[in-house]
């Protein structure tokens, strides 16, 4: 459940997670398995990858490997702006994008993830998800709607994992204010309730949203 490429994490290490990867502990060939990795410090993932290609020693890995796919989390705008780039620019068969928990709205439409020369996206996934655990913060439904909207408009496969711990009211309802001690009824847009994250649940405009790429691609 950690970050691979955690500044503490050593190199060594890491290639002997790749080298598994690519064999398995057995020697048996691995690509019956999808091994995706996630991280928030695409450029250290991306400095690794390029020292992999360069190496021809007697332990050489080929890359990229199809069953290998590199990711980045993006919860808000500043984080897509800041990893995505980088994130583009790593050779890997498959790219993904976690935007998990979602803090805000996220628009990667103007991060360049179609390469205008073949007109392919090149990010592959999006994934999408709100926010759990003890100190969550709400996910408002309409950030979950561009993105999901600007994946089909670019045919990018778009996965919904959760709401998290909030859900939307459905109606306006009275909010007792600390600050000024009144009850205010405000609009359902702005109107949260936090029933846990099975019963907000992951249905987003009534139905579940579970697509993947191609690993066959």
């Amino acid at each position: 459940m950690g970050d691979l490429f955690h500044e503490d994490v050593p190199e060594d290490f890491i290639r002997e997670v790749f080298e598994v990867m690519r064999c398995g502990s057995t020697g048996e060939f691995c690509r019956d398995h999808i091994y995706q990795i996630l991280t928030k410090r695409p450029e250290r993932m991306r400095d690794f990858i390029l020292r992999l290609q360069a190496d021809r020693g007697p332990d050489f890995i080929r890359w990229p490997m199809p069953h290998v796919w590199l990711g980045v989390t993006a919860e808000d705008q500043k984080r897509a702006n800041e990893r995505i780039p980088v994130l583009l620019s790593i050779r890997a068969h498959v790219r993904f994008v976690s935007v998990e928990p979602m803090l805000g709205a996220v628009s990667v439409a103007d991060l360049g993830w179609r390469n205008t020369a073949s007109y392919q996206p090149r990010i592959n996934w999006i994934i999408c998800g709100g926010e759990t655990g003890p100190g969550a913060r709400p996910m408002h439904p309409d950030w979950a709607r561009s993105l999901r909207d600007q994946c089909r408009a670019a045919d990018v496969p778009f996965f919904f994992k959760q709401f998290g711990e909030f859900q939307q009211a459905e109606e306006l309802r009275d909010v007792f204010n600390h600050r000024t001690g009144n009850f205010e009824t405000i609009p359902a847009e702005h109107a949260f309730l936090r029933n846990g994250r099975r019963r907000a649940g992951r249905l987003l405009d009534g139905r579940e949203w579970n697509e993947r790429p191609d690993s066959s691609a």
